[in-house]
């Protein structure tokens, strides 16, 4: 279901993609991604949210925000060009939480550390990276409930990589091996991944139709293959996903 956005508040300076602050009709503040991100990694954002929450993993809550033509001020300095209208990918904000540091990593729980390393490697996701020296994490701290929160999967399904270049960038890389080296924990991922695919042509049916095009008219489709998505998320039942 969407949420209609009623005012454009500002625009972030966090992140590639600057998403804006909205205030939705349900009063909660999305930051939401629209033109200026690209179609594709709104579908992207969308597809990766929703196998998020089947598999109960902390992803912020998000939704089709909708933009309407009433809020296109053309007064405005923050490019509301970049936002356009119609659908776009609103993520809530989360009080409370921000940037996980370095120092709060061993806070996460194991089971929620190795949820995260395996889901990344399973999306082809490279963009969650920290070190003491600094990286990109992708991931909130709530210090109100000491609680992870995961955002921003617009750079999944990229290019593959062996099991120890992905372990060696990645915020949780550590438990890689520690999982790959037992096959109980294999088997239960399998089964859990397994799971959301069932509900694969679900998520891809309730894609907004308008993110399928880089046009208004639909003449230009954007370059996303879902069943070659799906073959990607197969990967898993094959020993190479396990491979160190």
């Amino acid at each position: 279901m969407a949420v209609e956005i009623i005012e454009i508040v500002r625009r972030s300076t966090k992140g590639m993609t600057e998403p804006f602050i909205c205030r939705g009709a349900d009063d909660a503040i999305y930051f939401v991604k629209g033109h200026g991100a690209g179609r594709l990694s709104l579908v992207k954002e969308w597809i990766c949210g929703n196998l998020a929450k089947i598999l109960d993993l902390p992803i912020a809550p998000f939704e089709i925000a909708e933009i309407s033509e009433e809020l296109m001020d053309a007064s405005s300095d923050m490019r509301l060009s970049e936002l356009g209208t119609g659908p776009a990918f609103g993520s809530r904000q989360r009080e409370f939480a921000d940037d996980i540091l370095f120092s709060q990593m061993d806070q996460v729980p194991l089971r929620s550390r190795r949820d995260i390393l395996i889901f990344d490697r399973w999306i082809r996701n490279y963009d969650r990276t920290l070190s003491d020296q600094g990286g990109n994490p992708n991931l909130l701290w709530a210090i109100d409930e000491g609680a992870v929160v995961m955002i921003d999967h617009n750079s999944a399904f990229d290019q593959p990589v062996d099991g120890q270049t992905f372990a060696a960038s990645h915020i949780f890389g550590k438990e890689f091996l520690p999982t790959c080296h037992d096959a109980v924990e294999i088997a239960a991922y399998r089964q859990r991944l397994d799971g959301a695919l069932g509900r694969w042509q679900d998520i891809v049916s309730s894609v907004p139709r308008a993110w399928l095009f880089l046009d208004a008219l639909e003449t230009m489709p954007i370059n996303f293959n879902f069943d070659d998505a799906f073959e990607v998320l197969c990967q898993h039942r094959e020993e190479g996903f396990w491979s160190w």
